[in-house]
């Protein structure tokens, strides 16, 4: 009973775990800049919530929070696969070492977008124009 949502019904950290402790989408995740965090507590006070935590690369002081239903299959399977994603897009970033940091950016984004934005349950015409934007930002920097 899960549905397709727009970018910008997630594009807060409030929308990201609303949109998934609603029932909207199984996983959704946002960053937090301790883990003291009252909305991350409250998070996992909820029987049918989870949280995955990792830090953010290169920031001591934030941490990525993969908020994830647990009632449901496709939950922690897209939690998973979320994080195992994020570290394959890191890993990428730090193989093209004598890229600039926007071309790393925009060639890594190519490789994970589609599946990241299908596991975060993105309208599938968002994550094509999304992919659109990244192919002509990286022709226009290799020309």
């Amino acid at each position: 009973n899960f549905k397709t949502i727009s970018r910008d019904e997630a594009n807060t950290s409030e929308g990201s775990w609303l949109t998934v402790i609603t029932g909207k989408r199984p996983m959704g995740q946002f960053s937090v800049d301790s883990l003291y965090s009252p909305v991350l507590h409250s998070l996992l006070e909820l029987p049918n919530i989870g949280c995955k935590i990792f830090p953010k690369e290169d920031n001591s002081f934030l941490y990525i929070i993969v908020v994830y239903r647990k009632d449901c299959a496709q939950g922690e399977q897209y939690a998973d696969r979320f994080i195992e994603l994020y570290n394959k897009k890191r890993e990428l970033m730090c193989d093209m070492s004598n890229e600039s940091n926007e071309l790393k950016t925009i060639k890594s984004e190519l490789v994970v977008a589609r599946e990241m934005g299908t596991i975060l349950s993105y309208l599938p015409e968002e994550i094509d124009n999304y992919i659109s934007k990244m192919n002509l930002l990286f022709l226009k920097k290799t020309n």
